[in-house]
């Protein structure tokens, strides 16, 4: 007798699902419901019952994009735009070139501004992600780190993802007033 009543109740639950769910072919998708709003005593507003969304087979349309900014050897998906720098800073902007126009998945700039009479502890080193060269870049550091009798150099190196450096530049001098620009010119390393 508990059959007879159970089973109608149970295909009514089932056809309920099932029109909420979307199949993509061997796939059933099924909408995740969010969880219920907070109150501002605590406690758990109820939500009122929504009807299903029904599946729709209309295509929509891409979300819209900022067009692509074009370069002298490689479309930018991104914008560049130098920050602002605080007052009394060394400010250096320049781009990364190299005879590569794409690059591998995952790799990696790393610029550094090392002293000459140090030269295998940086004194700054910034890393950034990169698909594609020229890639500017902007480094900006407190002037009061770099010494009088000194002299300093700019370097830059990129990794693949798998931290192998697959391109150098040749050591930088570094231009004795700010804000200066600097370009770096990359190589494959074999």
């Amino acid at each position: 007798m508990k059959a007879r009543t159970l089973l109608p109740l149970i295909a009514t639950l089932a056809a309920g699902m099932s029109s909420a769910q979307t199949q993509v072919g061997q796939v059933t998708l099924t909408p995740v419901q969010q969880p219920a709003p907070r109150s501002s005593t605590g406690g758990v507003k109820p939500r009122p019952a929504q009807p299903a969304a029904a599946a729709s087979t209309t295509p929509r349309a891409a979300p819209e994009t900022a067009p692509a900014q074009s370069t002298d050897s490689a479309k930018a998906t991104k914008t560049f735009k130098p920050q602002t720098v605080p007052q009394g800073a060394y400010n250096l902007t320049g781009k990364v070139t190299g005879p590569a126009t794409r690059l591998p998945a995952g790799s990696k700039v790393v610029l550094m501004v090392q002293d000459s009479q140090a030269p295998g502890n940086p004194l700054l080193q910034i890393k950034f992600g990169t698909a594609a060269l020229p890639v500017p870049y902007q480094m900006y550091f407190t002037q009061s780190r770099l010494k009088a009798d000194h002299s300093y150099f700019v370097q830059a190196k990129i990794f693949n993802a798998a931290g192998k450096m697959t391109h150098l530049s040749a050591p930088v001098a570094l231009p004795a007033t700010a804000p200066a620009a600097l370009n770096l010119a990359v190589q494959a390393v074999r």
